[in-house]
Parts: structure tokens; C-alpha cells; sequence
């Protein structure tokens, strides 16, 4: 399913491009046939709420907030709520679904905001480069996770909370475009994250005697950290509309 929606937005993407048209310019002399139209660009409102669709595929629910600050440079702030997707339906090895756990984030917010620059190519007026920062604060709870978390033996794997904090910056592209009212903006880029986990550990799966045994007698958890970056790719689709001046 991600698939199919990600070869959407994709073959979306270039749909937008392809469907510009020629305006006149009033103010100036007459178009050449190659000269792209304004129309599909908002260039009336002001003020944009939008909903972004790609997050949804994680029951992300996120709203952006974009405000124009001049003919070329907008701010925009976009909030999410992640809804808990980890299962509480364990097995006596904890959460059955260990081996995707990244797929599985939890419950917590996200802020996210960055300025745009619009108008850099007057074939494309609705094309923008936008610098993105990313926090998200999140938590997994009553979950497994690998057995390098920990560093116990092999193949076991400890079971407890997580806590963990998110910083990214990601280098966006896009377009932005106006049908009838209807906003879409569509971007991609490329980006890196840093991911700081907050272990609390309450026990492992033993492989040679087939249970789950605490750290601690007493049940107390184990407290580890541990702090991972990676590349991050950023591929979506916003809709939404316009409003104000």
C-alpha cells in the first residue's frame, strides 16, 4: 500500500508540472509561447492550512500553518500527533512484532517548521526550496526491541519502555499549486536525523530456557540510553486551502 501511494504522489508530482498553461501578462508585453501560467500559483490569500496526507500513513495526523511574508519568502509550522501503533497483544516474549519495531513509533507530538522561498523559476512561479527542522517527542511502551539495545547475549531481546527525542533537518523541494480553491503541495528532499532513545528495561527473553526473565528481582528497570543518526528521505503531499490576505 505504501508503495502504490509513494508511485502516486511521485507520477502526481509531475502531473502538476505538465498542466501549466500560457497567461498574458497585463503588465507587461505579450507572453512567449514557452512562458508558464500564473494561475495555479495562490497569489490572492495570504495564509494556508493543509493537511498532510503522507503522514497519515503512520496515523500521523499533522496540520501546517504557512503564512506569506512577502511575494517570495513564507514561513510555514506544521504540529502532528502520532497515535499509538504498538500492539499490547503480547506473546511470553512480549510484543510479537520486535523485528519492525521502527515501524511501529509510538504515541507523542511533533513541530516542525522551516522558511519557504517561492519564485525562483518564473517557468515554475509555485516551485519553492524550503530548509526544514524537525522535533519530534515520542513514546513506546510495554515493547521488545533487538537485542542491541542492551548488549545482552544473542538473540535475546529486552522488553520495556522508550522514550526518545527526534532532530532532523531535511533540504525540501516543491510546488505548491492552486485548483479551484484546492491547495496542493507537493515535496520531496533529502535530510539528516538523530534519534536519542531513553531506555527503561524491565526484562529479556531467555532463548535457552524459553521465558521472560526480569533484570531485577525486585522488578525495577534498567535505564539505558542510546543515540543513533541516519539519513532521512522526505517524500508528501499536502492539500488544504487559502485564506486572508
Amino acid at each position: 500500500m505504501r508503495v502504490v501511494l509513494i508511485f502516486f504522489l511521485a507520477t502526481l508530482h509531475l502531473y502538476i508540472f505538465s498542466q501549466e498553461t500560457v497567461l498574458p501578462d497585463p503588465a507587461g508585453p505579450a507572453p512567449k509561447p514557452n512562458e508558464r501560467s500564473l494561475t495555479r500559483t495562490d497569489t490572492v490569500h495570504g495564509n494556508f492550512l493543509k493537511l498532510n496526507l503522507a503522514r497519515l500513513l503512520f496515523v500521523d495526523f499533522a496540520i501546517s500553518y504557512e503564512r506569506k511574508i512577502s511575494q517570495k519568502i513564507s514561513l510555514e509550522m506544521e504540529f502532528g500527533y502520532q497515535y499509538p501503533l504498538e500492539s499490547h497483544g503480547h506473546s511470553d516474549m512480549g510484543n510479537p512484532f520486535f523485528g519492525i519495531t521502527l515501524l511501529l513509533p509510538g504515541q507523542g507530538f511533533s513541530l516542525e517548521a522551516g522558511p519557504k522561498i517561492y519564485r525562483l523559476n518564473r517557468n515554475h512561479p509555485g516551485f519553492y526550496l524550503l530548509p526544514w527542522l524537525i522535533f519530534k517527542d515520542m513514546r513506546c511502551t510495554d515493547v521488545s526491541f533487538t537485542s542491541s539495545v542492551y548488549g545482552n547475549k544473542e538473540k535475546n531481546y529486552p522488553y520495556g519502555d522508550n522514550r526518545y527525542q527526534v532532530y532532523g533537518a531535511i533540504f525540501r523541494i516543491g510546488t505548491m499549486k492552486n485548483f479551484g480553491g484546492l491547495i496542493l503541495d507537493f515535496y520531496t528532499g533529502v535530510g539528516i536525523k538523530v534519534k536519542c532513545n531513553h531506555y527503561a528495561l524491565y526484562g529479556y527473553w531467555d532463548t535457552e530456557k524459553e521465558e521472560l526473565l526480569p533484570y531485577n528481582k525486585d522488578g525495577s528497570p534498567v535505564s539505558t540510553q542510546k543515540t543513533t543518526a541516519y539519513p532521512a528521505i522526505s517524500l508528501g503531499l499536502k492539500i488544504g486551502f487559502g485564506f486572508g490576505r
